[in-house]
């Protein structure tokens, strides 16, 4: 996956738009109908206001009664509930099901409003919270060089506790960064950008 796409997606949710959509207490739900190797499948959205929702991409048919869901609405099939397909081929499915969504206009970005920038004399930092309607908050942490054709590292804080648990884009020191962030998250508190609770470390709104 290209570092443009992989931005564009962490920085943004994706999620189907339509005239179907139908409100659910805080989230509303909206559903686009694709056709894949001669099936009919959905894309079925739960969007909520300011959490970030889920994706489900489905089919009823008898021989392929099949279920898999993109919990962060991050364009990426994270399971597959139900039926006959590999992660793999249900996210070469949800690809194609995205792209015709996009081409008819019914597919949607929204910006993720939780977000922390800083910088110093050597880096910029980027952090961004996501609160999904299933599982916990996490947070992203993106460290960019201050200069030209900088390289970009993003990494990911699962649980939103404060420690970088993977590298979701890019090479560098997981251990190093560490410091980077708890420095970053502790100038966020001084300046009111950044909430902490017992459990979370959450970019203010």
């Amino acid at each position: 996956m290209s570092r443009i796409v992989l931005l564009a997606i962490l920085l943004a949710i994706i999620f189907i738009s339509c005239s179907s959509s139908i409100p659910e207490s805080e989230y509303s739900v909206s559903r686009f109908a694709f056709e894949f190797d001669n099936k009919t499948f959905y894309i079925i959205s739960y969007t909520h206001h300011n959490k970030v929702g889920y994706n489900l991409l489905a089919s009823n048919k008898e021989d392929t009664h099949f279920s898999a869901r993109d919990l962060y609405q991050d364009g990426t099939i994270d399971l597959v509930v139900k039926g006959p397909y590999t992660l793999d081929e249900a996210n070469l499915i949800y690809a194609e099901g995205l792209r015709q969504a996009k081409s008819n206009g019914n597919l949607q970005n929204r910006e993720i409003k939780r977000k922390y920038k800083t910088e110093d004399l050597r880096y910029r930092y980027l952090v961004t919270t996501y609160l999904p309607i299933m599982g916990h908050p996490y947070n992203t942490f993106t460290v960019m060089e201050r200069i030209p054709f900088a390289k970009s590292i993003i990494f990911k804080d699962e649980g939103a506790d404060g420690s970088l648990d993977s590298i979701l884009f890019g090479k560098g020191d997981l251990d190093a960064c560490q410091k980077l962030y708890n420095d970053v998250l502790e100038k966020g508190l001084i300046e009111k950008f950044m909430e902490k609770s017992d459990t979370y470390y959450l970019v203010a709104l």
